[in-house]
């Protein structure tokens, strides 16, 4: 059966463990451009079977976090699904990172108000259980180093081949190999 996950990637976990909805939305819903709250949130839109769906969402955050992120930390890091946590409109629109599948699946919630805004976050923190995606540093760069492996274009642009990387990500990618390969060992 074909599920849709609608997901807001965290920007810092500790925020999400705050519970008033304002000071969750200063930290995760700034506007880069205006300094005020984004009322255009971005988020992903991604879809398959219930097995596919978790590898997507690492997928998206991995392609995202490459584009304008460092690493992730081995805490990792917290998504959450808002599908249908606002009557917002949802506007697909082209992603700006450097990989063609993210911009694929981006999109944009339509809020009409700060209101609107505090609503679907105090959603999201009533429904936490349901609707928290964890996905940890190793998973993110398994995938990351899992497309390395297999010459993606897109990632050796990135983080370059298998013993040269390059970046920030690169040297994450290489360090995450060698801390695999010294405790399989």
């Amino acid at each position: 059966m074909v599920q849709r996950r609608v997901v807001r990637l965290g920007k810092r976990r500790a925020a999400w463990e705050k519970t008033d909805p304002r000071e969750i939305a200063d930290v995760e819903f700034q506007d880069r451009a205006t300094g005020g709250l984004d009322l255009r949130p971005s988020v992903y839109v991604v879809s398959g079977e219930a097995a596919d769906l978790h590898g997507k969402v690492v997928r998206v955050r991995a392609e995202h976090s490459a584009t304008w992120m460092s690493p992730p930390r081995p805490v990792g890091t917290l998504e959450f699904n808002v599908d249908g946590a606002t009557p917002a409109q949802l506007q697909p629109s082209a992603g700006e990172t450097k990989f063609e599948y993210a911009n694929s699946v981006h999109a944009e919630l339509l809020l009409q108000s700060i209101d609107e805004l505090l609503a679907l976050i105090a959603t999201v923190i009533a429904e936490r259980e349901t609707r928290a995606i964890t996905l940890t540093g190793a998973e993110i760069l398994g995938y990351v180093e899992g497309r390395q492996v297999a010459g993606d274009p897109e990632w050796t642009a990135v983080i370059g081949p298998v013993g040269a990387e390059q970046g920030e990500w690169g040297t994450a990618v290489a360090n995450f190999r060698k801390k695999r390969n010294a405790a399989g060992s």
